[in-house]
């Protein structure tokens, strides 16, 4: 999210507690590093999905720069399909059958674009901010995430509110929820200006895992240039099993890792 930074402090209190919890919790991941795609533009990526045909699809914020296309890796060039109205900060962002769903940052709207032509179908509205976006093909709804603790349910239909958990560790609330991807019967989310991802059980909100980047990102090959314009990891895309693409703000690379529960 585009926030104001006179609100730095607090990003390192929030970013310090997590860290405490996460430290004495002995719950870790382990990450391991597969493969890096360079990307050829420099994006402020807010939305990350792959279909069932391999396509990546990638979301972009900002208002006047908000838009939504196809990452090619081989290339590393992004194919921008749909440029949103410049009153909208686009954000998250899911594949529901052959339905792309995106969401908006303060207002209140979600766009439904039918697949592969990206015809926009209709626009829903919905309470409060909107940050990431999944789809859970197990339960047959949307969660919704938008940078408290809170994981809200959404309908299918008519995007509907339909419940929320709450995202604790052992009782300690986890908040600054960002990007989300529904995975092997887990919710795993990117925490705004954290190198982790975190694993969650949809029915109780409990952290189950944690899962590191810093060390993998600290040993990238890239340019002091390119590391100053680097903003918070957000962007998670399930590939199969333990496999994920990951990327961020920003960032100039799509990584694809392993996130191994042992």
């Amino acid at each position: 999210m585009q926030k104001v930074f006179s609100g730095i402090v607090l990003i390192i209190m929030s970013c310090l507690l997590f860290t405490h919890a996460v430290d004495s919790q002995g719950i870790e991941g382990k990450v391991e590093l597969l493969e890096v795609f360079p990307i050829e533009k420099q994006i402020f990526t807010q939305g990350f999905e792959r279909n069932e045909q391999g396509k990546l699809y990638l979301g972009s914020g900002k208002y006047g720069q908000s838009a939504v296309g196809i990452l090619d890796l081989t290339s590393g060039e992004w194919l921008t399909q749909v440029e949103l109205p410049d009153q909208y900060f686009g954000e998250g962002l899911t594949i529901e059958g052959n339905h792309l769903w995106q969401l908006t940052w303060k207002e209140g709207k979600v766009f439904k674009w039918q697949l592969p032509n990206f015809t926009l179908l209709d626009t829903y509205s919905y309470l409060g901010q909107g940050w990431g976006l999944a789809y859970d093909a197990d339960r047959s709804l949307f969660w919704l995430s938008d940078g408290s603790s809170q994981l809200y349910q959404q309908d299918l239909e008519d995007f509907k509110r339909l419940g929320q958990v709450t995202v604790t560790l052992l009782g300690r609330e986890i908040d600054q929820l960002n990007e989300l991807e529904y995975a092997q019967g887990a919710i795993f989310a990117n925490i705004w200006y954290d190198n982790r991802i975190i694993k969650i059980d949809p029915e109780t909100g409990q952290v189950i895992k944690v899962y590191d980047l810093s060390s993998i990102l600290d040993q990238l090959p890239l340019s002091d240039e390119a590391r100053r314009q680097m903003d918070s990891l957000n962007g998670i895309a399930h590939i199969d099993q333990d496999r994920f693409y990951i990327t961020g703000k920003y960032y100039p690379f799509v990584l694809e890792v392993r996130l191994k529960d042992e």
